[in-house]
């Protein structure tokens, strides 16, 4: 028997997670999305997605700047961005990703 399709690539056994698709949907397309923005010229990115107790850990990757963890925390607050090096076009409101955390908690409850 084949392998489940999700998108139309195969689906990894264990990591299934429950929530609201669109959400879930919205979440993973943010997180993807900056990770283009930021990255640099001819950067790479790395999606993967692991079974870590009774959840699900996403991790995305990217070959742009590294962040510390404090402003990584930063960026979960709403409408924070950093310094005018990292904001790009300019365009945004700093929600993105504070929405991001706010899916994610809500996914593990």
């Amino acid at each position: 028997m084949a392998s489940p399709q999700v998108g139309g690539l195969p689906r990894q056994c264990g990591t299934d997670t429950r929530g609201d698709a669109a959400l879930l949907a919205g979440m993973v397309g943010n997180l993807v999305d900056n990770a283009v923005v930021h990255n640099g010229d001819g950067g790479w990115m790395r999606l993967t997605a692991a079974r870590d107790d009774d959840a699900v850990r996403l991790a995305v990757e990217a070959g742009g700047p590294v962040l510390d963890q404090q402003e990584v925390d930063e960026l979960a607050l709403p409408f924070r961005r950093l310094g005018g090096d990292r904001t790009g076009s300019g365009s945004g409101t700093g929600l993105g990703l504070s929405i991001v955390a706010a899916i994610a908690a809500d996914a593990v409850t």
